[in-house]
């Protein structure tokens, strides 16, 4: 049985550059399927309390938060997001309320789906 996640009850978020906020179903999928990275089914599965594969994880994202849910990938710390996503204009994103982190990779970003909504910038560095 699918369990929603809970909602992050982190405020914000950095990234490089502009907002890159996709369809949650495709960004996962291009993740596992063109980038290699099985391994991240297995957290999202668990974020669900589902299978960890494409399909389960993609019925549960429909579930929990629609069938055009949304995904960003972000960052805790301004410096990881230089880090991390390279030289160039940071942004400070506002997490989108019920957001929920279905992914965390430390200092390389957090994986955050929501109900489509607009995103909002707090500013630019």
């Amino acid at each position: 049985m699918v369990k929603c996640p809970r909602a992050s009850k982190q405020k914000y978020g950095y990234r490089v550059g502009d907002v890159l906020e996709s369809d949650a179903k495709t960004v996962i999928k291009y993740e596992v399927e063109e980038m290699g990275n099985d391994p991240m089914l297995d957290y999202i599965g668990k974020s669900f309390n589902t299978n960890p594969t494409l399909k389960a994880i993609s019925k549960a994202i429909d579930q929990c938060f629609g069938s055009n849910a949304l995904a960003i990938w972000l960052t805790r710390k301004k410096s990881q997001a230089e880090e991390y996503y390279g030289p160039g204009e940071i942004s400070k994103i506002k997490i989108p309320k019920g957001a929920a982190e279905v992914l965390d990779l430390g200092p390389d970003g957090q994986l955050f789906i929501y109900k489509k909504q607009r995103l909002s910038y707090m500013h630019r560095d």
